[in-house]
Protein backbone atom coordinates (compact mmCIF):
# COMPACT_ATOMS: atom_id res chain seq x y z
CA UNK A 1 0.00 0.00 0.00
CA UNK A 2 2.84 2.39 0.80
CA UNK A 3 4.30 1.73 -2.63
CA UNK A 4 0.97 2.40 -4.37
CA UNK A 5 0.55 5.67 -2.47
CA UNK A 6 4.12 6.66 -3.32
CA UNK A 7 3.46 5.99 -7.02
CA UNK A 8 0.32 8.10 -7.03
CA UNK A 9 2.06 10.92 -5.16
CA UNK A 10 4.86 10.70 -7.72
CA UNK A 11 2.31 11.12 -10.49
CA UNK A 12 0.92 14.23 -8.79
CA UNK A 13 4.39 15.66 -8.40
CA UNK A 14 5.07 14.95 -12.07
CA UNK A 15 2.14 16.96 -13.26
CA UNK A 16 -1.03 14.97 -12.82
CA UNK A 17 -3.35 17.08 -10.63
CA UNK A 18 -5.48 14.99 -8.40
CA UNK A 19 -8.49 17.23 -8.64
CA UNK A 20 -12.02 15.83 -8.79
CA UNK A 21 -12.14 16.68 -12.48
CA UNK A 22 -8.89 14.86 -13.13
CA UNK A 23 -10.02 11.82 -11.19
CA UNK A 24 -13.24 11.81 -13.11
CA UNK A 25 -11.58 11.90 -16.48
CA UNK A 26 -8.07 11.02 -17.73
CA UNK A 27 -6.37 12.72 -20.70
CA UNK A 28 -7.79 10.27 -23.23
CA UNK A 29 -11.32 11.15 -22.17
CA UNK A 30 -12.02 7.93 -20.30
CA UNK A 31 -12.85 7.59 -16.63
CA UNK A 32 -10.64 5.45 -14.40
CA UNK A 33 -13.41 2.86 -14.27
CA UNK A 34 -13.23 2.50 -18.03
CA UNK A 35 -9.48 1.88 -18.03
CA UNK A 36 -8.89 -1.70 -16.99
CA UNK A 37 -5.65 -2.54 -18.78
CA UNK A 38 -3.70 -2.82 -15.52
CA UNK A 39 -6.35 -4.95 -13.87
CA UNK A 40 -6.50 -7.24 -16.87
CA UNK A 41 -2.75 -7.67 -16.62
CA UNK A 42 -3.30 -8.89 -13.07
CA UNK A 43 -0.54 -6.72 -11.69
CA UNK A 44 -0.18 -6.13 -7.99
CA UNK A 45 1.58 -3.87 -5.56
CA UNK A 46 4.01 -1.30 -6.94
CA UNK A 47 3.73 -2.64 -10.46
CA UNK A 48 -0.01 -2.01 -10.53
CA UNK A 49 0.50 1.49 -9.13
CA UNK A 50 3.09 2.35 -11.76
CA UNK A 51 0.89 0.81 -14.46
CA UNK A 52 -2.08 2.87 -13.28
CA UNK A 53 0.04 6.00 -13.43
CA UNK A 54 1.48 5.35 -16.91
CA UNK A 55 -1.34 3.62 -18.75
CA UNK A 56 -4.44 5.04 -17.08
CA UNK A 57 -3.81 8.25 -15.15
CA UNK A 58 -1.37 10.00 -17.50
CA UNK A 59 -2.27 8.03 -20.63
CA UNK A 60 1.38 8.05 -21.70
CA UNK A 61 0.60 5.50 -24.38
CA UNK A 62 -2.21 7.50 -25.97
CA UNK A 63 -1.92 11.18 -25.10
CA UNK A 64 0.36 13.09 -27.50
CA UNK A 65 0.53 15.90 -24.94
CA UNK A 66 1.59 13.67 -22.05
CA UNK A 67 4.57 14.85 -20.01
CA UNK A 68 7.44 12.97 -21.65
CA UNK A 69 9.77 13.22 -18.68
CA UNK A 70 7.12 12.04 -16.27
CA UNK A 71 6.15 9.16 -18.52
CA UNK A 72 9.74 8.06 -19.02
CA UNK A 73 10.36 8.18 -15.29
CA UNK A 74 7.38 5.97 -14.49
CA UNK A 75 8.22 3.69 -17.42
CA UNK A 76 11.77 3.23 -16.21
CA UNK A 77 10.66 2.40 -12.68
CA UNK A 78 8.18 -0.16 -13.96
CA UNK A 79 10.79 -1.91 -16.12
CA UNK A 80 13.25 -1.98 -13.23
CA UNK A 81 10.75 -3.51 -10.81
CA UNK A 82 9.31 -5.93 -13.40
CA UNK A 83 12.71 -7.21 -14.46
CA UNK A 84 12.30 -5.89 -17.98
CA UNK A 85 8.70 -6.97 -18.57
CA UNK A 86 6.94 -4.26 -20.54
CA UNK A 87 3.89 -2.28 -19.45
CA UNK A 88 0.69 -3.88 -20.77
CA UNK A 89 -0.33 -0.73 -22.65
CA UNK A 90 2.99 -0.32 -24.45
CA UNK A 91 3.01 -1.81 -27.93
CA UNK A 92 6.56 -2.51 -29.11
CA UNK A 93 7.36 -0.71 -32.36
CA UNK A 94 7.22 -2.90 -35.47
CA UNK A 95 10.77 -3.39 -36.76
CA UNK A 96 11.91 -2.33 -40.22
CA UNK A 97 14.54 -4.97 -40.85
CA UNK A 98 15.56 -3.82 -44.33
CA UNK A 99 15.55 -0.13 -43.47
CA UNK A 100 13.29 0.95 -46.33
CA UNK A 101 10.92 2.88 -44.03
CA UNK A 102 8.19 0.27 -44.42
CA UNK A 103 7.47 -1.70 -41.21
CA UNK A 104 8.03 -5.43 -41.50
CA UNK A 105 4.37 -6.25 -40.85
CA UNK A 106 3.28 -4.45 -44.02
CA UNK A 107 6.49 -4.74 -46.08
CA UNK A 108 6.08 -7.11 -49.05
CA UNK A 109 9.85 -7.69 -48.93
CA UNK A 110 10.72 -7.42 -45.25
CA UNK A 111 14.38 -8.35 -45.77
CA UNK A 112 15.02 -6.55 -49.07
CA UNK A 113 14.73 -2.76 -49.49
CA UNK A 114 12.16 -2.12 -52.19
CA UNK A 115 9.54 0.26 -53.52
CA UNK A 116 6.72 -2.26 -52.81
CA UNK A 117 6.18 -2.95 -56.53
CA UNK A 118 4.33 -6.24 -57.02
CA UNK A 119 3.86 -6.93 -60.71
CA UNK A 120 2.09 -10.27 -60.36
CA UNK A 121 -0.11 -9.20 -57.45
CA UNK A 122 0.78 -12.10 -55.17
CA UNK A 123 1.67 -9.86 -52.20
CA UNK A 124 5.35 -10.64 -52.56
CA UNK A 125 7.36 -7.66 -53.80
CA UNK A 126 9.16 -7.94 -57.12
CA UNK A 127 12.47 -7.32 -55.39
CA UNK A 128 12.26 -10.61 -53.48
CA UNK A 129 9.74 -12.59 -55.56
CA UNK A 130 11.21 -15.79 -57.01
CA UNK A 131 8.60 -15.59 -59.78
CA UNK A 132 8.03 -11.83 -60.27
CA UNK A 133 5.84 -12.34 -63.32
CA UNK A 134 3.89 -15.37 -62.08
CA UNK A 135 1.69 -15.27 -59.00
CA UNK A 136 3.04 -17.61 -56.31
CA UNK A 137 2.42 -16.31 -52.84
CA UNK A 138 3.85 -19.49 -51.29
CA UNK A 139 7.24 -18.91 -53.01
CA UNK A 140 7.71 -22.71 -53.24
CA UNK A 141 11.12 -23.63 -54.64
CA UNK A 142 11.61 -27.39 -54.57
CA UNK A 143 15.11 -27.44 -56.06
CA UNK A 144 16.30 -24.39 -54.09
CA UNK A 145 17.75 -22.66 -57.14
CA UNK A 146 16.12 -19.31 -56.41
CA UNK A 147 13.50 -19.76 -59.14
CA UNK A 148 10.00 -20.53 -57.85
CA UNK A 149 8.34 -23.77 -58.91
CA UNK A 150 5.56 -21.76 -60.58
CA UNK A 151 7.94 -20.39 -63.22
CA UNK A 152 10.93 -22.80 -63.08
CA UNK A 153 11.53 -24.64 -66.35
CA UNK A 154 13.11 -27.43 -64.29
CA UNK A 155 11.31 -27.34 -60.93
CA UNK A 156 12.99 -30.50 -59.64
CA UNK A 157 16.50 -29.84 -60.96
CA UNK A 158 18.49 -26.80 -59.84
CA UNK A 159 19.17 -24.49 -62.79
CA UNK A 160 19.23 -20.86 -61.77
CA UNK A 161 20.29 -19.85 -65.31
CA UNK A 162 17.05 -21.36 -66.77
CA UNK A 163 18.99 -22.29 -69.93
CA UNK A 164 16.70 -23.68 -72.63
CA UNK A 165 18.75 -24.22 -75.76
CA UNK A 166 15.92 -25.46 -77.94
CA UNK A 167 13.36 -22.97 -76.63
CA UNK A 168 10.74 -25.61 -75.91
CA UNK A 169 9.99 -24.39 -72.39
CA UNK A 170 11.81 -27.27 -70.72
CA UNK A 171 15.17 -26.36 -69.24
CA UNK A 172 18.34 -28.01 -70.48
CA UNK A 173 19.08 -29.28 -66.97
CA UNK A 174 16.06 -31.56 -66.92
CA UNK A 175 15.24 -32.10 -70.55
CA UNK A 176 15.22 -35.75 -71.39
CA UNK A 177 16.76 -36.04 -74.84
CA UNK A 178 16.74 -39.02 -77.16
CA UNK A 179 19.14 -41.88 -76.53
CA UNK A 180 22.46 -41.55 -78.33
CA UNK A 181 22.93 -43.97 -81.19
CA UNK A 182 25.31 -44.35 -84.13
CA UNK A 183 23.01 -44.35 -87.15
CA UNK A 184 24.06 -46.03 -90.38
CA UNK A 185 22.73 -46.33 -93.90
CA UNK A 186 22.26 -50.03 -94.64
CA UNK A 187 21.41 -50.07 -98.34
CA UNK A 188 19.73 -48.17 -101.15
CA UNK A 189 16.76 -49.28 -103.21
CA UNK A 190 16.88 -48.51 -106.94
CA UNK A 191 13.69 -48.40 -109.01
CA UNK A 192 13.79 -47.68 -112.74
CA UNK A 193 17.40 -46.60 -112.44
CA UNK A 194 16.68 -44.00 -109.74
CA UNK A 195 17.12 -43.99 -105.97
CA UNK A 196 13.76 -44.88 -104.45
CA UNK A 197 14.31 -45.68 -100.79
CA UNK A 198 17.18 -45.56 -98.33
CA UNK A 199 17.30 -48.14 -95.57
CA UNK A 200 18.76 -46.86 -92.31
CA UNK A 201 19.45 -48.50 -88.94
CA UNK A 202 18.30 -46.23 -86.09
CA UNK A 203 17.53 -46.43 -82.36
CA UNK A 204 14.16 -48.12 -81.97
CA UNK A 205 12.93 -45.54 -79.44
CA UNK A 206 13.46 -42.74 -81.96
CA UNK A 207 10.36 -43.98 -83.79
CA UNK A 208 8.26 -42.54 -80.95
CA UNK A 209 9.94 -39.13 -81.10
CA UNK A 210 8.89 -36.08 -83.07
CA UNK A 211 12.24 -34.33 -82.59
CA UNK A 212 14.73 -36.76 -84.15
CA UNK A 213 15.34 -36.56 -87.87
CA UNK A 214 17.88 -38.05 -90.30
CA UNK A 215 19.98 -35.86 -92.59
CA UNK A 216 21.07 -38.24 -95.37
CA UNK A 217 23.58 -37.46 -98.08
CA UNK A 218 24.24 -39.84 -101.00
CA UNK A 219 27.09 -39.59 -103.45
CA UNK A 220 27.62 -41.78 -106.51
CA UNK A 221 29.58 -41.90 -109.76
CA UNK A 222 27.62 -42.13 -112.98
CA UNK A 223 29.48 -42.17 -116.26
CA UNK A 224 32.44 -40.45 -114.70
CA UNK A 225 30.34 -37.67 -113.15
CA UNK A 226 29.88 -37.38 -109.41
CA UNK A 227 26.25 -37.09 -108.39
CA UNK A 228 25.06 -35.91 -105.02
CA UNK A 229 21.69 -35.75 -103.29
CA UNK A 230 20.56 -35.06 -99.75
CA UNK A 231 17.42 -34.68 -97.66
CA UNK A 232 16.25 -34.60 -94.04
CA UNK A 233 13.40 -36.77 -92.80
CA UNK A 234 11.79 -37.23 -89.38
CA UNK A 235 12.39 -40.72 -88.05
CA UNK A 236 8.74 -40.87 -86.96
CA UNK A 237 7.68 -40.51 -90.61
CA UNK A 238 9.79 -43.43 -91.87
CA UNK A 239 8.53 -46.98 -92.50
CA UNK A 240 9.59 -49.63 -90.01
CA UNK A 241 11.00 -52.70 -91.74
CA UNK A 242 12.40 -54.71 -88.87
CA UNK A 243 13.26 -54.38 -85.19
CA UNK A 244 15.77 -56.22 -83.05
CA UNK A 245 15.76 -55.16 -79.41
CA UNK A 246 16.97 -51.53 -79.44
CA UNK A 247 17.75 -51.44 -83.18
CA UNK A 248 15.26 -50.61 -85.91
CA UNK A 249 15.64 -50.85 -89.67
CA UNK A 250 13.58 -48.16 -91.36
CA UNK A 251 12.96 -47.14 -94.93
CA UNK A 252 13.27 -43.48 -95.91
CA UNK A 253 11.37 -42.54 -99.06
CA UNK A 254 13.86 -40.70 -101.26
CA UNK A 255 12.13 -37.65 -102.67
CA UNK A 256 15.10 -35.37 -103.30
CA UNK A 257 17.19 -35.26 -106.50
CA UNK A 258 15.41 -38.05 -108.40
CA UNK A 259 18.09 -37.83 -111.09
CA UNK A 260 20.55 -39.51 -108.74
CA UNK A 261 20.79 -42.65 -110.86
CA UNK A 262 22.18 -46.08 -110.31
CA UNK A 263 25.75 -46.61 -111.43
CA UNK A 264 28.13 -49.56 -111.47
CA UNK A 265 30.11 -48.07 -108.63
CA UNK A 266 28.84 -48.32 -105.07
CA UNK A 267 27.22 -45.36 -103.48
CA UNK A 268 28.65 -43.58 -100.44
CA UNK A 269 26.01 -42.60 -97.92
CA UNK A 270 26.39 -40.32 -94.92
CA UNK A 271 23.79 -39.90 -92.24
CA UNK A 272 23.59 -37.44 -89.34
CA UNK A 273 20.97 -37.62 -86.63
CA UNK A 274 19.38 -34.25 -85.89
CA UNK A 275 17.42 -33.13 -82.83
CA UNK A 276 15.31 -30.01 -83.18
CA UNK A 277 17.42 -28.96 -86.15
CA UNK A 278 20.73 -29.41 -84.33
CA UNK A 279 23.31 -32.18 -85.00
CA UNK A 280 23.00 -35.05 -82.54
CA UNK A 281 25.92 -37.46 -82.40
CA UNK A 282 28.44 -37.89 -85.20
CA UNK A 283 28.16 -38.14 -88.96
CA UNK A 284 28.52 -41.74 -90.12
CA UNK A 285 29.60 -42.37 -93.71
CA UNK A 286 29.95 -45.75 -95.38
CA UNK A 287 29.81 -47.40 -98.74
CA UNK A 288 26.45 -49.05 -99.38
CA UNK A 289 25.10 -51.53 -101.84
CA UNK A 290 21.93 -51.28 -103.86
CA UNK A 291 19.03 -53.60 -104.57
Amino acid sequence: MKTLIAALISCAALGFLMSPAAIAQTPDGQTPADETVCEEAELGGALKGLCNAYCEAMDCDADPNANINACESVHGKFLKKSGGIELPCVVPPVPDTDGDNVPDDVDNCAYTPNDQADGDGDNVGDACDNCPQTGNSDQADLDLDGIGDACDNCPADANSDQADGDGDGEGDACETGPVEYLVQVDSISIVDGLVSDVWVVVAAEWLESDVVSLAISITGINGGFREHGSQETLVSSTTLLAMDQGDALVSVAWTTDPNLTHSPEAYTACVQAMVDGQPFGVVNCNGVGTF
